[in-house]
C-alpha cells in the first residue's frame, strides 16, 4: 500500500474483529484536526537510515495513538518516504534532499484500516472520526491502522517522486541534483 500515510500500529491476532470495535468506539470520540508536515528528516537504525516528512504538530497525532493503544514514549508520529537505506544509498541521497523545502497541511478525519492477505495490504475500511464508518466483511491475516486524508494525492506524489529520486541516486555513482526537478 503505497499512498502516504503516518501508521499507528499493526495487529496481527485472531481477534481482528475485537481490535476493530475497540478503534471504531474510540474513533467515535476523535475530531478531525490538521496536520501540518515541514521538510524531511532522518531516523538512524544501526546502519540503516529512513528518510521521512515530519509532522509538525506531532501531539494530536500521539494523542490517538496513545487512546488506541498505550503511551510510547518511542513512538514518533511521521511519513515514510524510504526505509532501509544502506548508508551508502542514504549518503548517496541525503545531501540533496536535506535542504529540500516542503510545507503542506491537511485535515485527517479518519483512520483507515488496511488489511493483509498473502503478504500484500489492501484497503479493508474507513473509520471517520465522530463515529461513521464503512462496513468490511472480509477475512484478513492481520491489519494496519492508518491516519490519512481522503484526498492525498498531492501528498502521494510527493513520496513517490521522492522515492522514485532516492532509487535513482542511488543507483548511479554521482548523482545529478536536476534530476529531482524533472521526476
Amino acid at each position: 500500500y503505497s499512498k502516504a500515510c503516518i501508521s499507528l500500529f499493526k495487529y496481527n491476532d485472531e481477534h481482528l474483529d475485537g481490535m476493530i470495535e475497540h478503534v471504531e468506539a474510540k474513533a467515535a470520540h476523535f475530531k478531525p484536526f490538521n496536520i501540518f508536515i515541514k521538510d524531511l528528516n532522518v531516523f538512524y537504525n544501526g546502519s540503516y537510515r529512513t528518510i521521512y516528512l515530519d509532522i509538525v504538530n506531532k501531539y494530536p497525532v500521539r494523542d490517538i495513538f496513545e487512546k488506541l493503544i498505550k503511551e510510547d514514549t518511542g513512538y514518533i508520529p511521521h511519513i515514510t518516504i524510504a526505509k532501509k537505506l544502506a548508508a551508502e544509498d542514504f549518503l548517496k541521497a541525503w545531501p540533496y534532499l536535506k535542504d529540500l523545502p516542503y510545507s503542506q497541511h491537511f485535515l485527517c478525519d479518519r483512520i483507515t484500516v488496511l488489511g493483509r492477505t498473502e503478504n500484500k495490504w489492501f484497503h479493508y475500511k474507513d473509520i471517520l472520526f465522530g463515529g461513521t464508518h464503512d462496513d468490511a466483511s472480509l477475512q484478513v491475516a492481520g491489519m494496519l491502522c492508518i491516519l490519512r486524508y481522503s484526498q492525498n494525492t498531492l501528498l502521494s506524489v510527493l513520496t513517490v517522486s521522492l522515492n522514485r529520486y532516492i532509487n535513482y541516486v542511488t543507483s548511479r555513482n554521482s548523482p545529478d541534483p536536476i534530476r529531482l526537478l524533472l521526476i
